[in-house]
């Protein structure tokens, strides 16, 4: 009897230790990132994202529906290098697609001097030119950053243009 608690206990020790020592740390849920507001976003929020920051298109609207919400916000370097943010205001599904955001591109390293638009609007199929002092629709691809693409009666991306780099920050 007694070499059989003797047994029970060193079990209960050995199952103790194994289960002790196999919560691993990094098994823990780690705290999700909290995301800061379009207002809330600096030049150094946007830079510290800028090995996420992509040539890939960005889901407008598929067959499923609008993909991009009021509120979305998408962080960008231009084909001029200079860094910037955009917020999605509207998508305009009856109007071909249309995109409204605010937008803010920085005009140098100084985060001070800045550009921006409070309703700048790409239709469905335009092109988009982010740099300073041009920050508007155009019809020039050479000069777009981004085009608002329709690729079918549903499909719709944001697809970048001449080397600008895209992300959308949250998702």
């Amino acid at each position: 009897m007694k070499t059989l608690n003797k047994f029970l206990s060193l079990l209960v020790i050995v199952f103790t230790l194994i289960t002790v020592f196999s919560c691993r740390k990094d098994d823990q849920e780690q705290p999700k990132p909290v995301l800061k507001t379009y207002a809330e976003l600096t030049l150094d929020d946007i830079k510290a994202k800028e090995n996420a920051l992509s040539t890939a298109d960005l889901v407008i609207s598929d067959a499923g529906g609008i993909k991009m919400k009021a509120g979305d916000i998408i962080l960008y370097k231009t084909q001029k290098g200079k860094y910037g943010k955009m917020e999605v205001i509207a998508i305009d599904a009856a109007s071909n697609y249309k995109i409204k955001v605010k937008a803010m591109t920085y005009v140098n390293e100084n985060w001070t001097e800045y550009i921006t638009s409070n309703a700048l609007e790409v239709r469905g199929t335009w092109y988009c030119d982010l740099d300073y002092p041009n920050m508007k629709e155009v019809d020039d691809e050479t000069l777009a950053d981004f085009k608002n693409e329709r690729l079918t009666n549903t499909d719709t991306k944001l697809t970048s243009k001449n080397g600008a780099k895209f992300m959308k920050y949250n998702f």
